[in-house]
């Protein structure tokens, strides 16, 4: 087996389980890790991290920018129309006037998901 390579995001175990589930469907081979995560001083929740070999990268990339539902950086742009979080018109902006909300995403060009899925090819088909 070839090397294995991180999956550069931590999973909950939600989406963990959906990637797993895709994962056994395609045949793509993957080692998991579970990680105690304190959401809070209170709350300790499961985080998960995966491994797969360098062979299954493009399908594993493709798994989870599907699951987790993660745009190309390069493809957005600024946000016109009713807020989705505050229901404030915008028009053509970045963060929403009214409660700030990023309509860009979470990420961007340099986080370390944008820059795997981008090795791997996730988002070619976008």
């Amino acid at each position: 087996m070839t090397e294995l390579i991180d999956i550069p995001i931590y999973l909950d175990d939600d989406e963990y389980h959906a990637v797993k589930e895709h994962f056994h469907n395609l045949g793509v081979h993957y080692e998991s890790v579970p990680l105690a995560w304190r959401d809070s001083p209170r709350s300790v929740a499961r985080r998960w991290t995966v491994s797969v070999p360098e062979d299954h990268a493009r399908a594993a990339a493709l798994v989870v920018r599907n699951v987790l539902e993660i745009d190309d950086p390069a493809t957005m742009e600024p946000f016109s129309g009713p807020c989705p979080a505050c229901g404030e018109e915008v028009a053509g902006a970045l963060v929403c006037p009214s409660c700030e909300i990023d309509f860009l995403g979470e990420f961007d060009e340099e986080s370390p998901i944008v820059v795997f899925f981008r090795r791997y090819g996730a988002f070619d088909d976008s």
